[in-house]
Formats: structure tokens, C-alpha cells, sequence
């Protein structure tokens, strides 16, 4: 299905195979990582956020995929009317971070004035490639 160009009929096998836990099953996943995640990251990437010792938000982007990925671009945004803070920012993961590996960078939102402001970062991972 995926060599006549229907990844749709693809991801639905892949899927079905990666339910098991077996050879096949993992091979399966990392085909279906290597289809979805580009269009999907968020469903393989997490994050954590946090301040620095500066007040700056740090971003923690974790793989969950079985498969390396590069490229990952994560969008910030607080607005915060109580506190007077509207900032934007845009960090990008350009080095391979591997399969159940994380990656972390600080961002240019800040000084956040305390640990409330952080929870009020919307974080959107929008954009990750395969890196292997």
C-alpha cells in the first residue's frame, strides 16, 4: 500500500502489525513513526517546561518515538494580561535527538516573574523530521 502511494491504507496495516509485541510489531512502529510523525509530532514528542535560575522558560522536548528525530520546532506563547507579559518565541531543535532521548533549550520568554507565569506558556510542538 505505501509503495502504490496510499499512506493511508499503509498507516492502517502498520497500525494493525504494531499491536504486536514482536519483531514485526517494532518494525511496524518504526514504519508508522517514520509516516506519521512529520504530520503529527505532537503525538510522538513531549515537553516539560521550567525557568532558569534567570527566570527564562526552558524547554524540554522528549522523543517517544522508536525513531531519532531532528528539526523539532516548538512555538511559545504567553499572554498574560494580570502581569502585563505578551511574548512569543520559537525554539528549534536542529541536532538528532535518538529514540527515548530528550533535549533541552532555554527560550527568550522571560524573566517570567514566578512560577504561575510559567503555567500560562501555551507550548505547540508544530514541526519534527526523521533524522534517521
Amino acid at each position: 500500500a505505501l509503495s502504490a502511494g496510499d499512506s493511508s491504507e499503509a498507516t492502517s496495516r502498520f497500525r494493525a502489525a504494531a499491536a504486536a509485541d514482536d519483531d514485526i510489531g517494532r518494525r511496524a512502529k518504526v514504519l508508522l513513526a517514520r509516516i506519521e510523525l512529520p504530520q503529527s509530532p505532537q503525538s510522538y514528542l513531549s515537553y516539560d517546561t521550567h525557568r532558569d535560575g534567570s527566570g527564562y522558560l526552558v524547554v524540554e522536548v522528549r522523543n517517544n518515538s522508536p525513531v531519532a528525530v531532528r528539526d523539532v520546532r516548538v512555538e511559545l506563547e504567553i499572554d498574560d494580561k494580570k502581569d502585563k507579559l505578551h511574548q512569543r518565541d520559537v525554539v528549534t531543535f536542529r541536532r538528532a535527538i535518538a529514540a527515548g532521548d530528550s533535549a533541552r533549550k532555554t527560550s527568550r520568554i522571560g524573566p517570567l516573574p514566578g512560577p504561575s507565569a510559567e503555567k500560562k506558556v501555551e507550548v505547540r510542538i508544530v514541526e519534527a523530521d526523521v533524522a534517521e
